[in-house]
């Protein structure tokens, strides 16, 4: 494949990575040029993808507690950038990548090409591959990146399961969906609804051909029942793991705090009734609560502040279930972790922080968990 002169590159998202951790330029973003400030929200997803991928206690906790946050205002580059320097500690960091335990058809010419242009690993670039696909929009993304360096492509036919027109009376919302996905999404819904009425299913809806369960698509799917629509476009396919399949189609997808809880403890649930070997071929080489995080985004933290609101004040979970405030600040509210009975915990966990790092700075989670059990002799 011959390679025409490379264009004047304006970005790298290498470069963003940077930015974000070792360098934290406050000035970053303020200075960009309206091009600079279309490809840095172009990358956006690809730059978070990687933080949440970054290998280090500390870093994943307070992502994660400002997860809710950081997704709200990625559309806003200048914000998100300062959110994210003023959340991540200053240093270079490594990062967690699951092993790719089943191999892929991968069109190489076209991950190599991508990896010289956003000066990232090939690695990195079948995940982006991956998105493009379940997005369906690679093949437009292989044609401008072909002809951004002035290769002649073009766009062949998507290589997906067989697209079949099923009567939908055959095909079934999966029972799970409304476990972890709320219905409260009247003017979404509607819009949905609208541009199917106008334009037809464009995209299919996938099943597991084993139980006719819908995997992708029940939101489409409940709009073409209430258009009245007799036969859909469906893709079937095979799943071993239909719950998990489920959860990482809606990976992209705008969520609340509470879906994303549910997607968290659903995937917990379904892993541990796993035996080892499929646990192995779901989550590679990573442990059980990287995975998860790295799938929902949601913290084994926030998840047991949660828990703990949940148990301890219905008022304040129905609010948190409500938008009204976040999960954080009431489980604040209710341990009244700022200032209970005059003394300044924050401060003091602070300095614990401090000395536990200082006499034990590569410890593991489990290590750490081990050593305050035996100091403070608690669960």
């Amino acid at each position: 494949m011959n390679i025409k002169s490379k264009p004047i590159s304006i970005m790298k998202v290498s470069e963003i990575v940077k930015n974000i951790t070792e360098i934290q330029d406050s000035n970053y973003v303020k200075f960009m040029n309206e091009d600079e400030i279309k490809l840095f929200k172009k990358y956006t997803w690809l730059v978070w993808n990687q933080i949440k991928r970054i290998k280090d206690v500390e870093v994943v906790m307070k992502i994660a507690d400002n997860q809710i946050t950081l997704e709200r205002i990625m559309d806003k580059p200048e914000q998100w950038y300062s959110v994210l320097i003023d959340v991540i500690p200053k240093g270079k960091y490594s990062q967690i990548y699951p092993k790719k335990i089943k191999k892929k058809n991968y069109d190489y010419e076209f991950i190599n090409l991508l990896a010289q242009d956003l000066q990232i690993s090939t690695r990195e670039c079948e995940d982006y591959y991956d998105i493009l696909e379940h997005q369906g929009i690679l093949e437009d993304e292989k044609f401008k990146l072909n002809s951004k360096y002035g290769i002649e492509y073009e766009p062949q036919p998507e290589k997906l399961d067989e697209v079949e027109w099923v009567d939908i009376s055959k095909i079934k919302e999966h029972p799970i969906n409304k476990e972890i996905y709320s219905s409260g999404r009247k003017s979404e819904d509607e819009e949905l609804e609208e541009n199917i009425k106008l334009y037809g299913l464009l995209q299919p809806i996938i099943v597991d051909k084993k139980t006719n369960f819908i995997i992708s698509g029940n939101r489409r799917f409940q709009a073409c029942s209430n258009l009245g629509l007799k036969k859909v476009k469906v893709i079937k396919s095979s799943f071993d793991y239909d719950v998990i399949s489920l959860i990482n189609f809606n990976k992209y997808r705008s969520k609340t705090t509470i879906e994303k809880v549910n997607e968290y403890r659903m995937m917990k649930t379904q892993i541990k009734k796993m035996g080892y070997k499929d646990r192995k071929k779901i989550m590679g080489g990573v442990g059980m609560r990287d995975y998860i995080f790295q799938q929902t985004g949601v913290s084994q933290r926030t998840e047991h502040q949660l828990s703990f609101v949940e148990q301890n004040n219905p008022k304040l979970a129905e609010m948190v279930l409500t938008g009204e405030i976040s999960i954080k600040r009431a489980y604040q509210e209710i341990k009244k972790i700022d200032s209970p009975n005059g003394v300044d915990i924050k401060k003091d966990l602070d300095d614990l922080e401090v000395l536990l790092k200082k006499l034990y700075p590569n410890v593991e989670y489990p290590q750490l968990e081990k050593i305050l059990k035996r100091i403070f002799g608690k669960d």
